[in-house]
């Protein structure tokens, strides 16, 4: 562990951080409240302004992810891709099978519009 002090810049990134919660703030833009774990595995919950010229947020993953075999997902051009075991194949397409996470690098971002048991954006 490095001994920070203050005054120092620093480029801090948190992996896998879920969004819990976003609004607009005035003067602010969008501002995301983002949930991540401690070392003690207590939930902690930071406040992002994201307009902020010092701030990347990069994608992850959508709500829903990893696809559930027979869920339907949209992709950026509006075609639909089914959920097939580990797979995800486009839907009235060529037969294109791709891992899910390559499709979201290829297609997204991608969003869930069904899924059987009804968790979806639809």
């Amino acid at each position: 562990m490095s001994d920070y002090q203050t005054g120092e810049t620093v480029d801090i990134t948190i992996g896998r951080a879920l969004i819990d919660h976003v609004h607009e703030a005035p003067g602010l833009g969008q501002v995301l409240h983002v949930l991540y774990v401690d070392p003690i595995g207590d939930q902690r919950v930071i406040e992002v302004a994201v307009d902020a010229e010092s701030v990347t947020v990069e994608y992850s993953s959508p709500p829903g992810w990893p696809p559930q075999s027979r869920d339907v997902w949209i992709d950026r051009d509006g075609d639909a891709w089914i959920g097939l075991g580990v797979d995800l194949a486009q839907a009235l397409g060529d037969g294109n099978m791709v891992a899910p996470d390559v499709a979201a690098r290829r297609y997204g971002p991608l969003r869930l519009v069904y899924r059987p048991g009804g968790d979806s954006d639809a």
